[in-house]
């Protein structure tokens, strides 16, 4: 089986996102957890956490701040894909598409933020499973530089 992204996951991240966290979106989101999933329920430490550097949180707090500016009574969400041979991928907004389609690359991490309030995340790793999740603004979950594929995310608000 091959370890890839399909070719419709990164636009399907960017609309799941935007439906999960309430933007304009036309995307209906699985239903959220209330909270972060406690340690016992099947969440891992797996890898070590994901850390990005200050270069793409800046652009990711960048990107929030001028889509905030432009409808600062919208909830905003921005985010940046971490991608197999790429690296971290400049921010997105909004229902863009973060990660790559038609390339078989893996999307290994993932940071969102919110224009106000907090966000929570996990994700599910190849061959880790669920990971501890992480709540903030921003979060970033997943791994990079072990060649993990993130085969799923769970994104709350």
């Amino acid at each position: 089986m091959k370890n890839s992204m399909s070719k419709a996951a990164g636009a399907v991240l960017g609309l799941a996102l935007a439906g999960v966290l309430g933007t304009t979106g036309v995307a209906q989101a699985q239903a959220r957890p209330s909270a972060p999933a406690p340690a016992g329920s099947g969440a891992i430490a797996g890898p070590s956490a994901v850390r990005a550097p200050a270069s793409v949180i800046a652009e990711v707090e960048a990107a929030t701040a001028r889509q905030h500016a432009f409808a600062p009574n919208a909830r905003v969400v921005c985010y940046s894909a971490h991608v197999q041979d790429i690296g971290w991928q400049a921010a997105v907004c909004d229902g863009q598409i973060a990660g790559t389609t038609g390339q078989g690359r893996r999307m290994e991490a993932l940071g969102v933020q919110v224009g106000s309030g907090g966000v929570a995340a996990q994700a599910h790793i190849a061959n880790y499973g669920w990971l501890n999740s992480a709540a903030g603004n921003p979060v970033y979950v997943g791994s990079t530089g072990q060649s993990l594929q993130m085969e799923a995310v769970r994104i709350w608000a």
